[in-house]
């Protein structure tokens, strides 16, 4: 089975969202601390309770979308051990492709979309700016149409190409509104997205906002991607870690190729996908790519059918992931010149891996993690690895049984 991970974008949320996930599982509502931690915004609180006066607010509802989307693939990996074979995100989601990859760690993540949302926010109250999806109109109609309008000085812009009979648009909201109504006379349907900015059109363009952008994911820190994750800007995988500055600013102001990126994934043999959404919604895009293997792991009944028919079991999940901390164990570079010292270190963590191993069915899952990573941790620092390129390995493998290194106790 080759799987393809999809991540949700804005206007997914809505009271309620993955209650039963959050109730059931112990590393879901884990995950979803960290995240109030890092935003101080009260996420629980307004995803379960409301208002959604509050929910619906820029800030809150990307930060809960990404945050639950990382929360619903911790449990994922968790229960069913199943990597994936790409990553993809609509949109907002394309922040939580990057970090269920390992490539943006989670908190940079949360406060990289707080200043998004600031940026847009300032952006959109300056220049009256919205979104609007069109259903059931060809997308080169609407296309030419927003060429048409923009001849004629109005504003309005593709923003996401997301199905040949599907496309969001971008624009100044009076000129969206003429354009929402041409296309309902044409028989088409259009859904405003509220309280949105004009993301991934050039209305977003703006230069002092966009240095300021630029300077901050400049000083993130990125990692090298567990799983392919596809860009939106593209509509291609990201060839290095090195794209994802550039990426990120054109995906602000550039439309989504996702029209592209489910093609790629197509093309590529994906047979199953798991869209990480709360309530499946990417359905209809689905249906209309012709793809018919695939679950909402937000949904209560599909995710526990998934697990129940589709997953490894708990035993040799973790079976495998001792097995990849052996191999990380031997196979990393060893600069240490000492080859006695270094035997010693070597020789003891190996006896700490093979036990755990031995014993999988016998200790808890953290508390082995946790002894395996301290053991592969002693062997990296034996080996005169950097501390940047041990976090970087003690965190991905953290990430194959669905715990995460940087916010874990597995020190």
């Amino acid at each position: 089975m080759k799987t393809a991970a999809i991540f949700p974008g804005q206007a997914s949320q809505f009271i309620g969202m993955y209650k039963s996930m959050y109730e059931k599982y112990p590393l879901f509502r884990s995950t979803i601390r960290e995240a109030e931690k890092v935003t101080e915004i009260p996420l629980t609180r307004y995803c379960f309770e409301g208002p959604l006066s509050q929910l619906s607010r820029a800030e809150t509802a990307h930060a809960a979308i990404l945050a639950f989307s990382v929360a619903a693939f911790r449990v994922y990996i968790e229960q069913s051990g199943i990597e994936p074979a790409f990553c993809a995100g609509h949109s907002l989601g394309e922040y939580a492709a990057l970090v269920c990859a390992g490539a943006l760690k989670f908190s940079d993540a949360l406060e990289l979309i707080q200043v998004r949302c600031k940026i847009a926010e300032d952006i959109s109250e300056r220049r009256k700016g919205g979104m609007s999806i069109i259903d059931g109109i060809e997308t080169s109609k609407v296309q030419q149409q927003c060429y048409e309008y923009r001849k004629q000085g109005k504003l309005v812009y593709p923003a996401c190409i997301n199905t040949p009979l599907q496309t969001t648009v971008s624009g100044v909201q009076s000129d969206l509104i003429m354009l929402e109504q041409e296309f309902v006379a044409a028989g088409g349907k259009t859904t405003p997205l509220m309280n949105s900015a004009p993301f991934h059109s050039p209305i977003m363009d703006d230069a002092d906002m966009m240095n300021k952008y630029r300077d901050y994911i400049q000083n993130i820190e990125f990692s090298d991607f567990a799983y392919p994750v596809l860009s939106n800007y593209t509509g291609r995988t990201y060839q290095s870690k090195e794209e994802i500055v550039s990426n990120m600013l054109n995906h602000l102001i550039r439309p989504v190729q996702w029209v592209h990126n489910m093609k790629y994934l197509i093309g590529k043999g994906v047979d199953y996908f798991i869209d990480f959404s709360a309530r499946n919604v990417f359905s209809i895009m689905f249906e209309q790519y012709g793809i018919e293997n695939k679950i909402c792991f937000g949904m209560e009944d599909e995710r526990e059918n998934f697990i129940e028919s589709k997953a490894k079991s708990q035993s040799d999940i973790i079976k495998d992931f001792v097995q990849q901390c052996i191999l990380l164990s031997v196979s990393t570079p060893n600069a240490c010149d000492n080859s006695e010292q270094f035997r010693c270190v070597f020789d003891n963590g190996m006896v700490i891996l093979k036990e755990m191993y031995s014993k999988v069915d016998v200790i808890n899952k953290r508390d082995l993690a946790g002894k395996c990573i301290s053991a592969v941790k002693e062997i990296l620092c034996a080996k005169k690895l950097e501390c940047a390129e041990q976090y970087l390995y003690c965190s991905k493998l953290s990430s194959k049984i669905g715990l995460l290194y940087e916010t874990s106790d597995i020190t």
